[in-house]
């Protein structure tokens, strides 16, 4: 017989007796509190076998049963006993249940206890390295040595020489198993947790910056309009001053009776131009306000019905076929009929004017010969449809393209352009129709803007003013 090399205490607890109270499942007993002033430690498990390796004495070959039976009966938690060649080589295992149940009846008592231990030892049983994991060793038994749940198994240092350490037990094995597979669910859950929680902080930061941006967009809606809107009151406020110096000039005039027939013609000219300010820059500003008013619509301000794609298409190019029916520039359509969306056509008719007059405000520019714009319309995944909008024009800077969605932003500052054409665009498909807008453009090839729309818009969509 020889004597043990591990150093673990065969009372050791294993598992989850050693998880502080704030990890240990509800049904547990409760463990020692952290020590104050300082962190809870973190849990810890076992993990490999060699924390289960018993430190239970071994057999030589040459010894006989009743050597084995004594150093068994003297300590009941060594499931068997390893029996080592003389050269100290691991050749056999004799299991406890095994030789006790043999010693147990009196005729095989007599018969065994001086015969070898050999004819009794599991001349192959499970030999695992102290690294191996829990799972790993728990895999092994079930397909490979299923016996091992009687007789455990021999836990070695590993290496050519797999020197011996001790013998585990499977009891212990599954307890350390359970305690393991309890702390990595706990672990999980701490995880989770954790994660939910940094999901949810995510989520408010992007609404804080969504509402961040929000305002921002909204600051410079504001200046903006007040910055276009300023300019044509500013001129009707001076047409309007001067047509009413001129008024009363005239009137004074025909109070003291020296009024002149040239001071008839001078006020009636002065008249005409200032009322022909008057009407134009009113205009202008009243235009303002109703794309600023498009800005903020939402469902309840359209009617809900279904529609054909097409039709509402042809319906918006004939009402604004005076814009380009005599000019240089083709409106074409290509839609296949029967697509039909379940949605709001007047957003949509919107959505396809602002398009072509922003095609024909920018698209041509500088431009002699002619060219095309074409409206094409094909299905998309997930039971949508993409209305395309694509020109052979002079295309956009990637400045441009970057921010042409942006509300104000306008390449024809003072000529016309308002900067809110494709805002206005964008507000309507992302908010009321709830769909989406790419725009891609290349300098010198040309344009193309594409609408995703769900063949059933949303109920729940809407704009805000952005």
């Amino acid at each position: 017989m020889r004597g043990a090399t591990g150093n673990r205490s065969t009372t050791e607890k294993t598992g989850m007796e050693a998880l502080p109270d704030w990890l240990r499942p509800p049904a547990s007993s409760p463990a020692s509190a952290p020590t104050q002033g300082m962190p809870p430690a973190r849990p810890s498990a076992i993990n490999v076998i060699r924390e289960l390796a018993l430190p239970a004495p071994t057999l030589l070959s040459s010894d006989n049963c009743k050597t084995a039976y004594v150093l068994l009966a003297q300590e009941d938690s060594f499931p068997g006993l390893a029996v080592l060649s003389p050269e100290g080589r691991i050749v056999g295992l004799v299991c406890r249940i095994t030789l006790l149940s043999l010693f147990s009846q009196p005729l095989l008592h007599a018969l065994y206890e001086k015969r070898p231990i050999t004819l009794v030892m599991d001349a192959d049983p499970l030999i695992a390295d102290a690294e191996t994991t829990l799972d790993a060793l728990s895999k092994r038994i079930a397909t490979e040595k299923p016996n091992a749940l009687m007789g455990g198994f021999v836990v070695t240092g590993g290496g050519p020489a797999r020197n011996y350490l001790g013998i585990g037990s499977t009891q212990d094995l599954m307890r350390a198993s359970t305690a393991l597979a309890e702390l990595r669910a706990v672990e999980l859950e701490r995880t989770s947790n954790a994660a939910e929680e940094a999901l949810a902080e995510l989520r408010e930061t992007q609404h804080q910056l969504v509402e961040a941006k929000k305002l921002s967009a909204l600051g410079k809606i504001v200046a903006g309009i007040g910055h276009e809107i300023n300019t044509p009151i500013g001129v009707a406020i001076s047409a309007a001053t001067t047509l009413i110096a001129k008024t009363n000039d005239l009137l004074e005039e025909i109070s003291t009776g020296t009024i002149r027939r040239k001071s008839i013609e001078t006020f009636a000219g002065v008249s005409r131009q200032s009322v022909d300010l008057l009407e134009r820059n009113l205009n202008r500003a009243a235009e303002l306000i109703q794309n600023f008013k498009q800005l903020a619509v939402d469902q309840t301000t359209y009617p809900r019905r279904a529609f054909d794609l097409g039709e509402e298409v042809e319906t918006v190019l004939t009402m604004l076929s005076s814009t380009f029916k005599n000019g240089p520039i083709q409106v074409e359509v290509e839609i296949p009929a029967g697509i039909v969306i379940d949605g709001y056509p007047g957003p949509l008719q919107q959505i396809v004017g602002n398009t072509l007059n922003n095609a024909l405000t920018h698209a041509f520019t500088g431009r002699r010969q002619g060219g095309r714009v074409k409206f094409t319309a094909r299905p998309a995944a997930g039971d949508k449809v993409a209305l395309i909008c694509w020109d052979d024009g002079s295309g956009m800077s990637a400045e441009v393209l970057r921010r042409a969605f942006e509300p104000f932003f306008t390449t024809r500052l003072g000529q016309g352009g308002s900067g809110l054409g494709l805002h206005i665009v964008y507000t309507l498909v992302t908010g009321v129709m709830g769909g989406e807008i790419i725009l891609e453009s290349l300098p010198g090839k040309g344009t193309a803007l594409t609408v995703t729309l769900p063949l059933t818009a949303p109920a729940d969509a809407g704009t805000e003013l952005l």
